[in-house]
């Protein structure tokens, strides 16, 4: 007898272990041995809170703002949630009250209305403690709620994240962080994305800042999920593709509504050649309302999107994204789930045409490439008629397959020949071109790009890539030219030959680098200076094992 009551005692503290040990992610209030628990990192402001806007009360539209408590657990329990009263502080009163849990041990939410005017935007932290029969249980709890600037707008409803819908996409864009283009002020301001070039241009610096350029979700959430999302990629010995849904010409002819843009035009046609690409990791989701006047993060110099917004770089890897013809876009991302306890996919706008759920689309403009297609001979008529305006033996082979063609000076902000003025100083804004053609194995995409760095010895008369004496026999007596001094590789810019033959055969590509500011040439005319890099120069693999000179030409005027 017994034994069989200690076996029915085990029993039943078994099974009440059962339903005492389940684990929730994010962190949790434990407020009873028993395993009841407030999820405090999905506590939420069901509405939206401006300083300086009076909460709202609600209408028949649609509930006032309120706060959501998440309680875990609950099987059956009635509850009292008091309020610590901090309105002096933040100009907020929330209104206590019962909760009356249901038998069940899943997340369930009880709501309490606020009232009051914010008084301060951003963080501000509320308190609450939970009695259960008048006895307080467990600890203080202490939260943080956001609440936006002054005179920000409210929101639609239903772009306002709820229980039910805990996740709400704005929709996707691409875009310099959260900038549409770049702005005045930029190093390289008319640089975006041109037509025939091999991605956008990646970055920007505005005042020593680096502003990346991404395809950019934008989101409203009070979900919390780790690697929770990523696109949709099929990936082929190595080589990644995004699954796109793109306006092809059998496409636009089929679903014109799919492919009508937000100006209610249609879509320029993709050709056969067009590549879209950007990164392919996973990303997280955060708890925060999206507000495009929010201030970037400043993290080592970069700047990136804070919390609501989901960022992946375009083209920082094989592939790179080319765009044949310019015009104006519209094409489908396919993006999914990675996280398999949340299904953030759900709540993501469906394929125009399949109904699948997951598809967003993007609007884009290609303009077009102020870098002319690229010539090999050109033409010009020099005052150094004994040194060639561009390398004759410039086919690249297999065994030798990369050399440089030509190089010249071009002003950054238009992109065309940089002309000097006799006995001035070149000054900032102007890069020195270096092109290199490339051999072009069966099957390849790009171009490999070789390392290399001007040849610099001021004791031996080599100054950033040129030989001072030479120069100053050229253009007279203290006349210098110098290229920049960093590590640079082949295939930076990779662009397109003027001759389509070409461009089957090889690939053609460009280096900028910083032309030094205090260039001076003290003759006028139209003259060619040998640059050159010295074997092996580079600082990482592959390099120019043998070296390489290179004509660079340049234009000097009275």
């Amino acid at each position: 007898m017994i034994m069989n009551k200690i076996i029915i005692l085990l029993s039943i503290l078994f099974i009440s272990g059962l339903f005492c040990s389940c684990e929730h992610p994010g962190m949790e209030y434990v407020i009873q041995e028993k395993g009841l628990n407030v999820q405090e990192s999905t506590i939420y402001v069901d509405g939206f809170l401006a300083k300086g806007t009076p909460a709202f009360a609600g209408d028949e539209n649609e509930p006032g703002d309120r706060l959501g408590i998440p309680f875990v657990n609950g099987f059956g329990r009635k509850l009292f949630v008091k309020f610590i009263d901090r309105s002096s502080e933040t100009g907020l009163k929330i209104e206590d009250g019962e909760v009356q849990l249901s038998f069940q041990g899943d997340k369930q939410y009880a709501y309490f209305p606020i009232s009051g005017t914010p008084t301060q935007d951003g963080s501000v932290p509320i308190s609450f403690d939970i009695f259960e029969n008048g006895k307080k249980i467990g600890t203080t709890i202490t939260k943080t709620i956001p609440i936006w600037a002054e005179g920000t707008q409210r929101p639609p409803r239903e772009l306002i994240p709820t229980s039910e819908k805990p996740f709400v996409l704005l929709g996707g864009e691409i875009n310099w962080v959260n900038q549409s283009t770049p702005t005045t002020g930029a190093q390289n301001e008319q640089i975006f994305w041109y037509a025939r070039m091999s991605s956008p241009s990646t970055e920007i610096k505005i005042s020593g800042l680096t502003y990346n350029c991404v395809a950019n979700l934008r989101y409203n959430s009070i979900m919390i999920a780790n690697n929770a999302i990523r696109p949709g990629f099929t990936e082929d010995n190595g080589v990644k593709t995004l699954i796109l849904f793109t306006p092809t010409p059998e496409n636009i002819e089929q679903y014109p509504e799919a492919f009508t843009l937000k100006d209610g035009t249609l879509s320029h046609v993709w050709g056969e050649n067009d590549i879209f690409f950007h990164g392919t990791n996973s990303k997280p989701i955060s708890v925060g309302m999206w507000d495009e006047n929010t201030p970037d993060i400043l993290y080592g110099g970069n700047r990136t999107r804070p919390m609501s917004s989901a960022s992946w770089t375009i083209s920082a890897s094989t592939p790179k994204s080319y765009i044949e013809k310019p015009g104006n876009y519209k094409i489908y991302i396919k993006y999914t789930n990675t996280d398999a306890g949340n299904d953030i996919i759900q709540y993501f706008p469906k394929h125009p045409v399949t109904g699948e759920t997951g598809w967003v689309p993007f609007e884009f403009t290609i303009t077009e490439n102020p870098v002319s297609g690229f010539i090999v001979n050109p033409n010009l008529t020099t005052d150094t008629p004994d040194v060639p305006t561009f390398n004759e033996d410039w086919e690249p082979t297999e065994s030798d397959p990369v050399k440089a063609i030509r190089g010249e000076l071009i002003q950054k902000s238009n992109q065309q020949t940089k002309i000097l003025t006799k006995g001035e100083v070149l000054g900032g804004n102007t890069a020195m071109r270096i092109w290199f053609a490339t051999y072009k194995p069966e099957g390849a995409t790009t171009p490999t790009g070789y390392n290399f760095k001007a040849h610099d010895d001021n004791k031996n008369n080599w100054f950033r890539g040129f030989y001072t004496p030479d120069v100053v026999k050229v253009a007279g007596d203290k006349s210098k030219i110098g290229a920049g001094t960093a590590n640079k590789k082949s295939n930076e810019i990779v662009h397109f030959f003027e001759d389509s033959k070409l461009n089957e055969k090889y690939f053609i590509s460009y280096v900028d680098f910083n032309a030094d500011a205090g260039t001076l040439l003290n003759k006028a005319g139209t003259f060619t200076f040998i640059f050159e890099s010295l074997p092996n120069s580079g600082t990482a693999y592959p390099k120019f094992e043998k070296g390489f000179t290179c004509p660079i030409n340049v234009i000097v005027q009275e």
